[in-house]
């Protein structure tokens, strides 16, 4: 009996040691052991099952359309879609980047950036597989032809801004294209139309092109325009390519320096003119020249009262640089269709900021 009691003690000596023990370190380290232990002991009396993920296994279909690119630098991006989630197979020094996930459609829609790098001057034939968690693959084959371009001094290439990210794919009239957003080097329009030549509209070349949409409201309204005013206005832009955006950076940067173009020049990739939904203006009354006197124009002033019934906008506004990362430029405007204009006008915010809001983007 004796032995027991000692043995007990002995037992309860211990248990009211421990405890000191753990409420000491748990009063150092601010932990709650107790609750640990608890923890650990229903773990073991209710082990939880793993969840293991179902994998996929219907075929991976990849999509692309770029299979032969010119470019003037090191890198260049093209698009891929796919109807699952992919990656690189293997080691590369290439990259894939995912642009947008489109899940109105069945199967769902992955747009990948597939960014290519290290491409030295002339013909380079990029050879790929993409594979998906399954283990199904897919060949991608890029013929890339990088031609000799002389940058302004002191430039090896024209980077991307800091942190921008891959917008949603510029067939979206609400596509973001600004300093943070930028479009895959090879996205153009499908729908491309000639103003010239298919709209009998007035351009100062004869190759400006512009989406059917935006060219239907766009021929529409400067029909209205001259109704009214009696007056017609000349576009001296619409659509223009990466690689066009390109050399028209590097000419403002070689003019004025990069701090100054960047307040009035897009970066290849971050300028709205690659949608192929935007026009500059001029006209007669200020000596057919981009110039922001534009607003005081008799067709300036038309348009700024009525260019939103007919889906057009202006981008850049006066005192708005802060806010756009751009001087106004008051003869750039952009169709972002009939009833997102209305919407935006009644908003009283900019274009960036508005679409950021409709594309839940707000910094």
């Amino acid at each position: 009996m004796r032995h027991f009691i000692k043995i007990t003690l002995i037992l309860l000596i211990i248990v009211f040691l421990s405890a000191v023990l753990i409420y000491v370190i748990d009063t150092i380290t601010g932990t709650n052991t107790v609750d640990q232990i608890k923890v650990s002991i229903d773990n073991i009396l209710n082990p939880k099952e793993e969840v293991v993920e179902e994998l996929d296994t219907t075929p991976l279909k990849v999509e692309y359309f770029t299979t032969e690119v010119t470019i003037y630098q090191g890198s260049t991006s093209v698009t891929l879609i796919s109807n699952k989630e992919i990656s690189i197979d293997g080691e590369s020094k290439h990259s894939l980047v995912l642009a947008q996930l489109d899940e109105g459609n069945s199967p769902k829609k992955y747009y990948y950036a597939l960014e290519i790098n290290n491409i030295g001057i002339g013909d380079a034939n990029v050879s790929l597989n993409v594979v998906d968690k399954a283990g199904n693959s897919s060949n991608i084959k890029v013929k890339v032809t990088r031609e000799g371009f002389s940058l302004p001094f002191g430039m090896n290439e024209i980077e991307d801004w800091e942190n921008s990210s891959y917008t949603s794919i510029g067939d979206d009239l609400l596509a973001l294209v600004n300093k943070e957003y930028k479009l895959i080097d090879d996205y153009a329009p499908s729908d491309l139309l000639n103003l010239n030549q298919d709209y009998l509209l007035y351009t100062n070349k004869g190759d400006i092109l512009l989406r059917k949409e935006a060219a239907d409201y766009l021929s529409l309204m400067l029909g209205d325009l001259y109704d009214v005013t009696g007056r017609n206005v000349v576009i001296a832009s619409g659509y223009r390519s990466y690689i066009e955006q390109y050399s028209l950076y590097a000419s403002w940067v070689r003019q004025l320096g990069q701090s100054e173009a960047d307040k009035i020049s897009a970066r290849p990739g971050f300028s709205e003119h690659q949608l192929g939904t935007v026009v500059d203006f001029i006209e007669a009354e200020t000596g057919l020249e981009l110039t922001n006197d534009f607003d005081d124009s008799t067709v300036g002033k038309w348009l700024l009262q009525n260019a939103y019934k007919y889906g057009y906008v202006l981008p850049y506004p006066e005192g708005k640089e802060n806010i756009t990362g751009y001087l106004h430029e008051a003869w750039h405007w952009r169709y972002i269709g009939v009833d997102n204009a209305n919407l935006y006008k009644e908003s009283g915010l900019t274009l960036k900021e508005w679409l950021e809001q409709s594309n839940n983007r707000i910094p």
